[in-house]
């Protein structure tokens, strides 16, 4: 998710002429949490084809049998589900009602990446989308937390790419599955953790630090961590907002409650062009 203020700078006072910060939600909180380690918090797994092995050592591990010389199917995959009858039906209901703004979780790669997709699922009744995730992992063998947006349909990637199934889905999930693919790599282990659907944070206040501006923000996510897995944000800049091109400048730690607060840096050229900044879940 992503904020956006505006700073222009000055040389005297040693501050700033003007910073606005724009926040489209008013609540910011964690709406449905679940640790997929010691118990499973109403979260089923599905085997297909079957001879799937679920093991939680702390998060849940899923393992697939030797695929030896079988070429890729299409139907080997895993699902883990929560739907209205588990997990108290916590992650199911009108997430636009409920101001839902993401889903989230906490995955893993070992040994190969899944060839047959890692992908989310939102489902009502017969009707479902989902995103697909898998170019969204960089690496194997890290921690990775995937934020999926679910209040715009571009930016989430969910497909079929139609507003009005989007909207019906959103309405009234009564599903949410995550299927991991086969590797068709002998040995490959995948790891998930850390289900969730959040809300956006929000820009709290303005203050001066050492006669810097600094920003404050709430409602970020601060979940724990799998293993190295981290909530983390990203504050980055532009001179041109259409251009759609960031420049990282940091990141910044969340406190145990959520909030956070980053201080403008020294700037090198006080008569610059304007200068926008976001912050971005990574």
């Amino acid at each position: 998710m992503k904020k956006l203020f505006t700073a222009r700078w000055a040389p005297f006072f040693g501050g700033l002429i003007g910073i606005v910060a724009f926040s489209a939600f008013t609540r910011a909180e964690v709406v449905a949490h679940a640790r997929l380690g010691d118990v499973r918090e109403g979260w089923e797994g599905e085997q297909m084809p079957g001879n799937v092995s679920w093991e939680q050592d702390g998060q849940l591990s899923i393992t697939f049998p030797p695929a030896g010389d079988q070429p890729p199917q299409p139907g080997m995959y895993a699902l883990w589900q929560a739907d209205s009858a588990f997990a108290d039906g916590a992650f199911t209901g009108n997430y636009l009602q409920a101001d839902v703004a993401f889903i989230g979780f906490d995955f893993r790669a070992v040994g190969a990446f899944p060839r047959n997709g890692l992908r989310v699922e939102l489902w009502s009744g017969t009707q479902h989308m989902y995103s697909e995730l898998l170019p969204r992992i960089p690496s194997l063998g890290d921690w990775h937390r995937l934020l999926i947006r679910v209040d715009d349909r571009v930016a989430g990637g969910w497909l079929p790419a139609d507003d009005e199934l989007f909207h019906a889905v959103l309405a009234n999930v009564d599903a949410v599955r995550i299927y991991v693919g086969h590797s068709y790599t002998d040995g490959a282990v995948y790891q998930l953790d850390h289900v969730f659907l959040g809300r956006s944070h929000r820009t709290t206040g303005l203050r001066m630090s050492d006669g810097r501006p600094a920003i404050q923000w709430e409602g970020l996510l601060n979940l724990g961590a799998s293993a190295g897995a981290v909530s983390a944000y990203q504050v980055e800049t532009t001179t041109n907002i259409s251009a759609r091109v960031w420049t990282p400048v940091e990141h910044i730690d969340v406190l145990a409650d959520g909030t956070a607060e980053w201080t403008l840096p020294e700037e090198s050229d006080h008569e610059g062009a304007m200068r926008f900044f976001r912050l971005k879940a990574q």
